[in-house]
């Protein structure tokens, strides 16, 4: 399920492709050569990660309860100085491990406390992760996403974009036509500030009134 794709510094092509709930299509990263279309690398998230969606997976509520949303969005490439890229894929919602003191550690629920058998809710955060294909390692930064309106199921995000200044991003609602409440560009500071991305670092542009002045 491909969402985002960015050319790097080296000529190859990456594309984020969007796993599922119970991982039976994985989240992961796919390097391609845009020439032949062969497939070069394949990255999937980080083992321990993996570990706890699986026993996510396994075990009922209310100790296996927790959200396993939408996963990989868009995609964009940072060159490093001296040579090199970072991967920065936005995870479309916030995923919460239940099962665990040490799966809670790994999540976007900063309201848990760590404590297994949390609550099962949908995070209220999410986050950016972060690749870096010389060195086989993942990171992440932790993005707080918008209130939720009323009527939606969900907020997250759908694309990522490296411009001078910093990063635009899609953030909106599930819902469509009419009934859409939330679908904004949003710009954050090329780094983030100790606690991630917060409400209080984003500038926030309203699609909605260019999207319904010609019905989208």
């Amino acid at each position: 399920d491909p969402e985002g794709v960015a050319y790097a510094p080296d000529g190859s092509l990456w594309i984020a492709s969007e796993g599922n709930a119970n991982d039976t299509r994985p989240n992961r990263l796919i390097q391609v050569n845009p020439t032949t279309g062969a497939v070069m690398a394949e990255v999937g998230l980080p083992a321990e990660v993996v570990a706890c969606r699986a026993a996510e997976l396994a075990k009922p509520a209310p100790n296996g309860a927790g959200s396993l949303g939408s996963g990989f969005g868009g995609l964009d490439i940072r060159p490093r100085q001296g040579g090199g890229y970072l991967i920065f894929v936005a995870q479309q919602r916030g995923w919460n491990y239940t099962t665990s003191d040490a799966c809670a550690q790994l999540d976007d629920d900063p309201t848990d406390g760590g404590l297994g058998g949390g609550s099962s809710a949908e995070p209220t955060w999410t986050r950016i992760w972060v690749h870096d294909p010389q060195g086989d390692t993942w990171s992440h930064v932790p993005y707080q996403l918008a209130p939720k309106p009323a009527n939606a199921a969900w907020v997250g995000l759908s694309e990522i974009t490296l411009v001078d200044d910093g990063w635009i991003l899609i953030e909106r609602d599930n819902l469509t036509g009419d009934f859409a409440e939330l679908k904004t560009l949003v710009h954050v500071p090329l780094s983030p500030g100790a606690d991630g991305f917060t409400l209080s670092d984003k500038s926030v542009y309203d699609l909605r009134p260019r999207l319904t002045a010609n019905n989208g």
